[in-house]
């Protein structure tokens, strides 16, 4: 880990839960009841607990469910979003890897079947340098999944100083280690999977190959599980 600050300054670790909580469910129309009681201490590696909508609650599909989530973010007035492989994604080839739906679903059941679910997560710095495809190789060792575009961008909606502002000079994108699309159009070929990148008041979203290296200052969000039983 490089000494350079990887993070924005304006972002200091997740927001309280509840207002996280508040913000998502107004975006999405969702319950906002939660269910967070259970995490007596956090795991290591993690920032805290960040709010994760269940997708199946905001679309049918994990690409609308995405899409929904950019219309979202369009709307802010605290940067501008920029999605530079709209027209490619589809709902037959861009979708939640199988690791990270089941991780979910384990979730879902321990906290009550709920919208908005409550999840020790991270928002980069943990897997900086690493190209996806060894990102997973890491987490796969670990009570670790990734995370895909749509839990990102709702994280990024609750935290919107993660983009920075116009003085600073960073860079700070983020891999999605939990989705996986298939550039051929047939057969199982999930080669790629989002990127994010992250500049001052910008943030632009592209396909990235799981295998290329990625620049210093990227690296791929993740959450903890307990008892994980993939």
């Amino acid at each position: 880990m490089s000494n350079q600050p990887y993070y924005p300054k304006q972002y200091t670790g997740p927001k309280p839960i509840e207002e996280q909580v508040k913000l998502l469910a107004n975006k999405f129309g969702l319950n906002p009841k939660v269910d967070f009681e259970f995490f007596d201490e956090l795991p290591e590696g993690s920032e805290g607990l960040f709010a994760i909508p269940r997708w199946q609650r905001v679309a049918p599909s994990y690409y609308e469910a995405t899409q929904k989530a950019i219309k979202i973010l369009k709307q802010s007035d605290r940067y501008t979003f920029y999605d530079m492989w709209v027209g490619n994604r589809t709902e037959d080839n861009f979708r939640l890897t199988k690791e990270s739906t089941l991780a979910f679903e384990q979730i879902a059941t321990q906290q009550q079947d709920l919208d908005i679910l409550v999840v020790p997560a991270q928002f980069g710095s943990r897997h900086r340098k690493l190209s996806v495809s060894n990102t997973l190789y890491y987490i796969s060792q670990n009570n670790e999944v990734g995370l895909g575009a749509f839990e990102g961008f709702c994280m990024l909606l609750a935290h919107p100083e993660r983009c920075g502002v116009d003085n600073e000079n960073i860079n700070t994108g983020f891999n999605c280690p939990g989705d996986e699309f298939n550039p051929f159009g047939y057969g199982e070929f999930f080669v790629d999977s989002s990127t994010v990148l992250v500049m001052a008041n910008e943030c632009s979203f592209h396909r990235h190959s799981k295998s290329f290296p990625v620049h210093d200052c990227f690296g791929s969000i993740s959450m903890f599980i307990t008892n994980k039983a993939l």
